[in-house]
């Protein structure tokens, strides 16, 4: 009899680990796959404004820029080695999100031992929309989705351990999520409330460590601060002041219907029911049952989303904003689910939710790839060719062609002025050289970095290429003839695909800079 207990036992143990195996070679291959996916897909499609601006972000590496924190910089620095590519400037979102899929993983996997909460945890960051796509396009969101979940792996570590070095690596880890973006101040906030409300883990704030942790983070996070401290905290007053601020804000019910709606698209419907069933649970199990590893799941997401739900009743809010708070939510979702007794139930609700979602993320790969299949979705406003093919036609390289060739014709040392951020950044990219430029006239919020590496005293006496979109001249030229000692209007380009105009643009020679008499954001 012993031998036969012994037998089913060892059969048992045996039956389990083949289980576990199975599970880690089916993550391991998904994610190899999906990886191969991704650096084919990313070549496919050219970059958006933002990505070319995030690119000459690394080409003039600083403490902090106008608009964000400096570690999407300089991470595209570190995979595209200032020589930029499509796969090269993509490469960093591509590793980032493998690295968060691995990170939530091995978060699930040490709060339950259970391969296959862990298998399904990291998966739903593969499958959810915000982050399929946040995995092919570079973003300030790739880095933060990163170090944040990283930030709570660490903490958790930290409060099940004695040792230590993982309060030190939170502090770290926390420090380069503040230099991603500063939406990253909710992380010490949810551990705070997350150590008040645990009775065995509130030891630790009468501790030293966490406090010690805190302050590591912040000198990680120090450089940005001399940076604005010299410039009139202009990151702060961007992103605290008017980049969520508009001048209609008022209490309004309808933004904070959007803001839930944002939120059922951007990971889809069924999983967003699930993400905030799974929420619940996690706040039933942790404040009545006193489970710490839930209690944890719920504040490592309900800040960032409580932040954003009231501010949403007074403002619209993107739908991205509070993308990394659903990276512990998928935790709580996958352990709902593989912990429910109804297991048919449950299964018949698990296979929706991975099903909307993957056919979701199916598409929306497809529909740049695709356009016209979904032309009543691209439709442009104004009547015109629909934005997303006018996009996908490359006609930043047509336009980077003329430009590379008119240069040749004039002095080596001739520099390229454009228009706006977005078209000084394009030519940057596309350029045959991928030439320095330069950009004026900037008038909205975003895009006013380019005023604090831009050295127009050292263009003093060099010719120029003027650019800017459209035929109309405003009151550019007028500037422009006063800055220059000659400007000659070349000939209207235009973007020609399929016998059909998509684009123009006026360009100039200018000669013999002068200097700007005025601020060059003024120059509209």
């Amino acid at each position: 009899m012993y031998v036969t207990v012994r037998c089913t036992t060892y059969e048992k143990m045996n039956g389990e680990n083949q289980k576990i195996r199975t599970y880690r070679i089916t993550f391991i291959s998904i994610l190899s796959i999906l990886t191969l996916l991704r650096l084919i897909y990313v070549r496919l499609l050219p970059l958006s404004a933002d990505e070319a601006y995030f690119w000459q972000w690394s080409r003039h590496l600083d403490l902090c820029y106008y608009e964000q924190p400096p570690m999407t910089a300089i991470v595209v620095a570190l995979f595209s080695f200032y020589k930029g590519t499509l796969l090269t400037v993509r490469l960093a979102p591509i590793v980032l999100v493998l690295g968060t899929t691995i990170i939530v993983y091995l978060l699930a996997k040490e709060m339950f031992q259970d391969e296959r909460i862990a298998f399904w945890s990291g998966l739903l960051v593969n499958i959810a929309p915000i982050f399929a796509i946040g995995s092919v396009i570079t973003t300030t969101d790739s880095p933060l989705g990163f170090f944040w979940v990283l930030t709570f792996y660490f903490v958790y570590k930290a409060t099940n351990s004695q040792k230590r070095y993982w309060w030190w690596l939170s502090g770290l880890a926390l420090g380069f999520s503040l230099l991603s973006k500063f939406i990253a101040v909710c992380i010490p906030i949810s551990i705070f409330l997350f150590l008040l409300f645990s009775k065995e883990k509130r030891k630790w704030l009468m501790r030293k460590e966490p406090y010690l942790a805190l302050l590591l983070s912040l000198l990680v996070f120090s450089p940005v601060i001399v940076w604005n401290a010299s410039r009139g905290w202009v990151t702060f007053k961007y992103n605290l002041g008017m980049r969520y601020l508009s001048p209609d804000a008022s209490l309004k019910f309808r933004y904070f219907l959007e803001y839930i709606g944002g939120q059922a698209i951007i990971v889809s419907p069924f999983l967003f029911i699930g993400c905030v069933a799974g929420l619940v649970r996690s706040a039933y199990r942790g404040f009545k049952l006193k489970e710490d590893n839930f209690l944890f799941l719920f504040f490592g997401s309900i800040i960032v989303f409580l932040l954003f739900g009231i501010y949403s009743w007074f403002d619209r809010v993107a739908p991205h904003w509070t993308s990394c708070g659903y990276l512990t939510a998928f935790v709580a979702v996958a352990a709902l689910f593989f912990s429910w007794e109804r297991k048919n139930l449950s299964r018949v609700a698990w296979t929706a939710i991975v099903s909307l979602a993957i056919l979701m993320t199916i598409l929306i790969h497809a529909l740049p790839l695709y356009p016209r299949i979904f032309s009543s979705l691209t439709k442009s406003k104004k009547g015109g060719p629909k934005e997303l093919e006018v996009f996908l036609s490359g006609w930043m390289k047509d336009l980077a062609k003329n430009l590379s060739a008119i240069k040749k014709e004039m002095d080596e040392d001739t520099f390229i002025l454009c228009r706006g951020y977005a078209l000084a950044s394009y030519m940057a990219f596309y350029t045959d050289g991928q030439y320095e430029t330069y950009a004026i006239g900037q008038t909205t919020p975003h895009g006013h970095a380019y005023e604090y590496w831009s050295n127009f005293s050292s263009l003093i006496g060099k010719d120029a290429i003027f650019v800017k979109e459209g035929e109309k001249e405003s009151g550019y030229i007028e500037k422009l003839k006063v800055s220059f000692h000659e400007i000659k209007k070349e000939p209207i380009f235009e973007v020609v695909r399929e016998g059909e105009v998509i684009k123009k643009f006026s360009i100039w020679r200018c000669y013999d800079f002068k200097g700007f008499v005025t601020d060059t954001v003024s120059i509209n």
